[in-house]
């Protein structure tokens, strides 16, 4: 293959056309690389190979020469399949991030593997990691044929598929294309992260997965309350574990007896499992302690495919550093309020900050915390340690709106916060207080505008048809957007989800509403959220309308004000952030870059 590539190139060459490279693994060209770059060759396929491809390969003894072959003349690779051909094959471990079909998302690597693949790295445990999401999503960018239709993943149809072989064709097709990315046939365990919106994709996937490695162990986390039905593993019998909330001690502790074969799987906590058709549940409330987890580890993550979708030079990390809530919302999970708040030490984590930004050449953060600021004096010593630390980092986070006077508004911009995401929720105090916010309307009024006056984006959410909500409350809402409509850069309405582990939902005569037995899934999607009537008040039918009107008006309020559509993804504001401290020149930017970045423009 080589000598007709380089005899090509010179032809070409000859006639001033250049020639690019599409879908050769480095491997056959690593020796001849540099001199394909002098004859002005152009490798653009930039992955090393896919694993169905090394596989079949009989030079697996070549692969980690080759590996760092290839980072030395290109740098780090975009799919990694393969990294270190024998080292790769032999991980007993691998983690997987699951499709899912929102596109928008992609523009981060998935911090739970990374986190978990971290700590198992630390304890001696052979483990990869996978983000198929952006895998295929690259895939269904690039190829001249969509790789996978991930809308095909619904639960109808999926359900469809494994209890009766309906379009057993179509996803048998969709897995073994996915599964082409990764090398599963000497894993031991295999772990899915899972969310609401990829559960079914994961399904497919380790349906057959099972099929071809049935010894693999495979392991479900995360956050969809459909894992916590009590039928879900009699269901979906491939599925061999369910690990609930806060996992990472537990999986490293599945992993350390399917490994060494010796324990019981009883004495691991938040854990579901199967035994002679019987369902175990071991459900204990257990919170990690961010002080003693690691610095997460985004080594074989394709980080370049991170830049491309967010067009940014830099790849953007998430990173939390406290758990558990100081606030009592009445609409939330009760874990956030359940575990208490707790935090690394400021010390552990500039020096994290620091590490990972060295590590990966990026000073782009997005903060992955409940709220930033639990009281005054620790977000004013957070602040002031990265500014004495010069870490010279963006960083985004979610905050109460509260505590945020002029002063400290200004050290939180002096330090890098580019963006602060409010939970306003509503202008009025009767829902504030039902909702348990601990706040008023005026206290988050200031907040809003100390923020937004020093520079920060100021990103406010709603939420609409609260129980209680009437018509004079959402106009009060309305009449403190119009008020702060200056300040806000970027807002959301949420529907309110009535979830069910809510206090809502355990005390619904609190609240004077009446639970219905049905699910409103064409308007939800996730199945735990449910319908209600108000006792003497609205139908859930009403309520609806009156949600549609709200969101319509506050639609209109934004458009006679803005240039610009709401719900920028704030992974864009890193890049103009980076350049400009100015926020009305950052506003300019992205109207500028409009096509780029993919902002819908209002003319």
């Amino acid at each position: 293959l080589r000598p007709y590539v380089e005899r090509a190139a010179d032809i070409l060459d000859d006639k001033k056309i250049k020639l690019k490279l599409y879908h050769i693994p480095y491997c056959v060209i690593s020796e001849t690389y540099h001199k394909f770059v002098k004859k002005g060759i152009t490798v653009k396929e930039r992955r090393v190979a896919l694993a169905k491809v090394c596989n079949n390969c009989r030079y697996e003894e070549e692969c980690p020469r080759v590996w760092k072959s290839y980072l030395k003349n290109i740098g780090t690779n975009e799919f990694k399949a393969v990294q270190h051909g024998v080292e790769q094959k032999n991980d007993e471990i691998k983690l997987i991030y699951s499709p899912h079909p929102n596109k928008d998302e992609g523009d981060m690597p998935p911090l739970g593997i990374a986190l978990l693949g971290s700590i198992l790295k630390r304890k001696g445990l052979k483990v990869s990691l996978y983000d198929l999401n952006i895998m295929v999503k690259h895939l269904n960018k690039t190829e001249k044929n969509l790789f996978v239709d991930l809308n095909q993943f619904n639960k109808e149809s999926v359900e469809a598929y494994i209890s009766k072989g309906k379009n057993r064709q179509l996803f048998k097709d969709y897995a073994e294309k996915m599964l082409s990315l990764i090398d599963i046939r000497e894993c031991k365990i295999i772990g899915f992260s899972i969310r609401y919106d990829s559960l079914y994709t994961a399904l497919v996937l380790s349906k057959s997965i099972k099929e071809k490695n049935p010894g693999c162990k495979i392991v479900f986390g995360g956050k969809s309350e459909e894992l916590e039905k009590e039928d879900f593993l009699k269901r979906f019998a491939f599925i061999d574990f369910i690990i609930l909330g806060e996992t990472l001690s537990s999986f490293q502790m599945l992993c350390n007896i399917v490994l060494n074969k010796t324990g019981n799987f009883r004495n691991i906590k938040n854990i579901i499992f199967m035994k002679n058709s019987e369902i175990i549940t071991n459900n204990y409330l257990e919170q990690n302690d961010p002080d003693n987890l690691p610095e997460p580890s985004f080594d074989t993550l394709p980080l370049d495919l991170y830049k491309q979708w967010t067009n940014s030079k830099k790849v953007i990390l998430p990173y939390f550093f406290n758990t558990g809530c100081k606030n009592k919302c009445s609409f939330c999970h009760p874990h956030n309020s359940e575990y208490a708040f707790k935090t690394k030490k400021i010390g552990k984590i500039m020096s994290e900050l620091k590490s990972l930004s060295e590590k990966y050449n990026t000073n782009y953060f997005y903060f992955l915390n409940n709220l930033i600021n639990p009281d005054y004096s620790y977000l004013e010593d957070f602040c002031r340690s990265i500014i004495s630390h010069r870490l010279d980092i963006l960083w985004t986070d979610s905050a109460r709106p509260v505590l945020l006077d002029r002063k400290i508004s200004k050290i939180l911009r002096k330090s890098g916060c580019i963006s602060l995401t409010l939970g306003i929720e509503s202008g009025s105090r009767k829902i504030l207080k039902l909702m348990r916010k601990g706040f008023m309307p005026e206290t988050a009024e200031e907040s809003i505008r100390n923020s937004s006056e020093q520079g920060i984006w100021v990103y406010a959410n709603f939420i609409g048809g609260f129980p209680g909500e009437t018509e004079e409350d959402m106009k009060k809402t309305l009449d403190f957007f119009k008020r702060n409509i200056e300040y806000i850069d970027d807002y959301q309405v949420s529907d309110f989800q009535l979830l069910s582990h809510s206090i809502i939902y355990q005390k619904p005569e609190m609240f004077k509403i009446r639970i219905r037995s049905t699910f409103d899934k064409n308007r939800y999607g996730p199945e735990h959220m449910f319908q209600y009537d108000e006792i003497n008040g609205l139908k859930w039918e009403e309520k609806v309308k009156l949600i549609e009107d709200f969101k319509k008006e506050i639609k209109y309020i934004w458009k006679e004000n803005k240039n610009y559509d709401p719900l920028i993804k704030r992974t864009i504001l890193y890049e103009p952030f980076g350049k400009y401290k100015d926020k009305d020149k950052v506003r300019q930017w992205i109207v500028k870059n409009e096509e780029k970045i993919g902002v819908k423009l209002i003319y």
